[in-house]
């Protein structure tokens, strides 16, 4: 598991983020049954979520990564601030936390 911060991404803007995966034995590329991302807000609550499942992140199994979009209009709910924000991968059944952390979202003011 990674742990960090992604962004920082404005609340005006889309926010695009791709991450390749390989095992850390062989260098293969990792059979993803689903993906699922989620910003939360100061409450721990879920605020955004990301599912590979529902076509709302894409996976190229031939390079082994997959990419994400937050839309400008999903991000223009979110008050400048740091997010919760943690990615979930389903393998063979079995759910593995690849990332959490945090995102941090700007605020784009255009006037």
């Amino acid at each position: 598991m990674y742990t960090g911060t992604f962004g920082p991404a404005s609340n005006r803007a889309d926010y695009r983020e791709t991450i390749q995966l390989r095992t850390a034995d062989d260098a293969n590329f990792l059979e993803i049954e689903e993906i699922e991302i989620v910003v939360g807000n100061p409450n721990r609550c879920a605020a955004l979520r990301k599912l590979l499942s529902q076509e709302q992140i894409s996976y190229d199994e031939e390079l082994g990564e997959f990419t994400f979009i937050l839309k400008a209009e999903e991000l223009r709910g979110f008050s400048a601030g740091t997010y919760d924000m943690g990615i979930v991968l389903t393998i063979e059944g079995a759910r593995e936390q690849l990332f959490t952390g945090e995102i941090v979202i700007l605020d784009g003011v255009v006037s």
